[in-house]
């Protein structure tokens, strides 16, 4: 999610659910996105140590919640996000809220035979 409200986009984009899961397990991604321009390499740092796919060099809730990035925006910050991406992030959503839809519609419809070629 964080991710997803720094830059708009997520994480792990692909044009099919199939694609989509097969970059979340390669675990790549990149912080090339131009909103990530405007972002200071501590709020990076602080997502690298959220998205990691090893779950156990993964920050815990506590560590993320004493990371130094966390700690200085605590307060309530007068900087806003771009209406762009606002815009980008709404676009993510409805996406993602599609994608769920046709999960849910797919997973109800499959025959039990089919979820072993569907795990391949």
């Amino acid at each position: 999610m964080l991710y997803i409200m720094l830059s708009g986009k997520v994480p792990f984009p692909g044009n099919s659910e199939l694609e989509i899961i097969g970059n979340v397990i390669k675990g790549d991604f990149h912080f090339n996105h131009e909103p990530f321009q405007r972002h200071s390499k501590e709020a990076k740092e602080f997502l690298l140590h959220l998205i990691q796919k090893d779950v156990a060099s993964r920050y815990t809730a506590l560590e993320a919640y004493n990371h130094p990035w966390i700690q200085s925006h605590s307060q309530l910050s007068e900087q806003s996000l771009s209406p762009q991406a606002f815009a980008e992030m709404d676009e993510t959503m409805q996406k993602l809220r599609v994608r769920k839809v046709v999960l849910i519609y797919m997973s109800q419809r499959m025959l039990p035979s089919n979820f072993a070629e569907l795990q391949k």
